[in-house]
């Protein structure tokens, strides 16, 4: 049943895409907001706990270390799911 939903198939980063450009404006505004919130916090959280450098280090070794690749783009699919299920669930 589930794999028969086109949404659910194909590179979550890519269906989220479709989503933002296509979906209800106000509710896409919305999510946006709310992501700019959320790497707003984490950018005061990494200022606040004095973390910059440590942030530097680990952009720069990602280029070279697939380990973290592979963690941070599991992580975007993570908030690119999250965000169309937020997204779609108000478009209901």
């Amino acid at each position: 049943m589930w794999e028969d939903l086109e949404v659910l198939q194909g590179n979550p980063v890519q269906k989220w895409q479709d989503i933002v450009f296509h979906a209800n404006r106000s509710l896409v505004q919305k999510q946006l907001e709310n992501l700019l919130e959320r790497l707003a916090l984490c950018e005061t959280l990494i200022h606040e706990e004095g973390l910059e450098d440590k942030l530097l280090e680990k952009a720069r070794i990602l280029h070279f270390d697939e380990d973290l690749q592979q963690d941070i783009g599991n992580k975007k699919a993570d908030l690119a799911i999250e965000s169309m299920a937020k997204i779609l669930s108000e478009n209901e």
